[in-house]
């Protein structure tokens, strides 16, 4: 077994690490006379190889530490570093009304993001991501497809809410059922979203995408989670129709109108969905985070096409960002 010494007290991992640098370096200072043709094809070959393995571990290791990364950034978010209005994949048109929320409506959009929480989020293979097409296994056929799933909750319950009014209250002695009739008051922002998508990297229009939808909300009558996305089998499209009031903007509309607060509602929660996924993906398309670029690229495509479902789904609106952005 060759050990390999420990120079000025460097560890073994950083003593390769110096003698990995200085040998690209030697690389990067070769002259054409230096080396064949023959020797240049296999050192091509070589590297090539590596930087493959090297973009397949730093993707796993982004697949596998997704939902802890995005909650660390959940948790510290605020409205300061949420994807910025300018972003190509922010829904601007769409979303055009949230810039003009104010007061406790701010304070409750940071809120409803910190306590958002993937709670899935599956990607396929290297492969499947980033190839045109693979054959699949035990069989001749290839495919052009994977799928991509992503769970993810924000909100606050029923129960958690009375639970925080009852604590904050403790030190009056405000009466239990005072406290249940405040958090009534409140009420229940409680929303589940899954999505999947059956990316099909063959179509023309790679926008259009099939895939299925569901946003749950805890009804105040059952306390039961029913599900508010509709299926149209007919133009085979997701709809909500039915939008369940909750009284999440209450500080920027001097209106009881039923219609104009659904009209808000439902764009602060496209809105907090479509901050979500940029809080759980911004690293995937980071180039000090991800360096393959097909990694990149995809997860862009993936990033518009949940956002423009979120849009579609919530509000009967398309998001369509500038296809230039996705060329790198």
């Amino acid at each position: 077994m060759t050990v390999t010494p420990s120079i000025g007290g460097l560890t073994p991992f950083q003593n390769q690490q110096i003698i990995d640098s200085n040998l690209i370096k030697k690389l990067l200072a070769m002259s054409p006379s230096d080396c064949s043709y023959g020797d240049l094809d296999q050192a091509i070959t070589h590297l090539e190889s590596i930087k493959k393995e090297k973009f397949e571990k730093e993707y796993s290791t982004l697949r596998e530490n997704i939902k802890e990364d995005a909650a660390q950034r959940l948790e510290s978010a605020n409205l300061g570093n949420c994807e910025k209005v300018t972003s190509p994949l922010h829904p601007r048109k769409c979303l055009k009304e949230i810039e003009a929320l104010k007061g406790v409506d701010l304070d409750f959009m940071k809120a409803l993001l910190n306590s958002a929480e993937i709670k899935q989020c599956d990607f396929p293979s290297f492969k499947q991501y980033t190839q045109k097409s693979i054959i699949l296994e035990n069989s001749d056929e290839e495919s052009s497809e994977f799928q991509f799933v992503i769970v993810f909750s924000f909100g606050f319950k029923m129960e958690d809410m009375r639970k925080a009014v009852a604590s904050g209250l403790k030190p009056w002695a405000v009466p239990p059922g005072v406290c249940y009739i405040i958090s009534d008051f409140v009420g229940d922002s409680f929303f589940e979203i899954k999505l999947t998508v059956y990316f099909d990297k063959s179509k023309p229009e790679w926008n259009e995408q099939d895939g299925e939808a569901w946003i749950f909300h805890r009804d105040e009558r059952t306390g039961k989670l029913e599900d508010v996305v509709n299926f149209d089998g007919e133009q085979r499209i997701y709809y909500v129709d039915d939008w369940p009031l909750k009284g999440l903007v209450v500080d920027s509309l001097d209106t009881i109108d039923p219609k104009k607060l659904e009209y808000s509602e439902r764009r602060l929660v496209t809105w907090a969905c479509c901050q979500i996924v940029w809080f759980a993906l911004s690293k995937h398309i980071d180039k000090n985070n991800c360096h393959c670029v097909s990694v990149r690229k995809m997860t862009k495509k993936i990033i518009s096409v949940l956002k423009g479902w979120f849009t579609g789904l919530l509000l009967g609106e398309s998001f369509d960002p500038p296809s230039r952005y996705f060329d790198e």
